[in-house]
């Protein structure tokens, strides 16, 4: 065995794995999901590099699309708490209401002579 020969070894089990992945990303790649969508959910298997070079996809392009995603995700979590705040002050205010009504207190009206 010649000195080169290892060298030249090791850079064919290389390429033969990255051909291996190549195929199964074909082979796994559904054509009724978006390329972007494909990457985002195979990108813990394969290298976010590698799917987009086997998909004609940009890196950029990925990137871009899944930041945006990130930011209207925080926004809409921000409003969804906003939600659940105002519901939990108006149930609140039911409940105070309701236990009023039950007798649990006598509610402090303005203008009352009793």
């Amino acid at each position: 065995m010649s000195a080169d020969q290892p060298s030249e070894i090791a850079k064919l089990r290389q390429e033969n794995e990255r051909l291996r992945m190549e195929r199964d990303i074909l082979k796994s790649r559904s054509r009724s999901l978006p390329e972007t969508r494909f990457i985002e959910d195979h990108r813990d298997s394969y290298p976010v590099r590698l799917m987009c070079a086997v998909l004609e996809d940009s890196t950029a392009s990925y990137y871009a699309w899944r930041e945006p995603r990130a930011t209207s995700n925080a926004v809409l979590l921000a409003e969804i708490r906003q939600v659940i705040a105002r519901v939990d002050s108006r149930m609140a205010v039911l409940g105070s209401i309701l236990s009023y009504g039950r007798g649990d207190a006598a509610p402090a009206m303005a203008g009352s002579n009793g």
